[in-house]
């Protein structure tokens, strides 16, 4: 598993990780919401939520930087 080849801990990282990051990537990149249904075996719109969560995130990384 790449997880462990990099020294992660396996623990912390599921197939919803991949699934979920792969759909956020696709989204980040223009994909159109069919395709990336498609590719992820999405039977709802869930994961359009996914990169409004990932910049969420970032905001309150950034924010404890300064």
């Amino acid at each position: 598993m790449v997880v462990s080849s990099i020294g992660a801990p396996t623990a912390n990282y599921s197939t919803h990780s991949i699934r979920s990051g792969g759909a956020t990537a696709l989204l980040n990149g223009k994909t159109d919401s069919l395709s990336i249904k498609r590719l992820g075996r999405w039977m709802s719109n869930c994961f359009e939520g996914y990169p409004v969560m990932a910049a969420k995130a970032t905001i309150g990384l950034a924010r404890r930087m300064v």
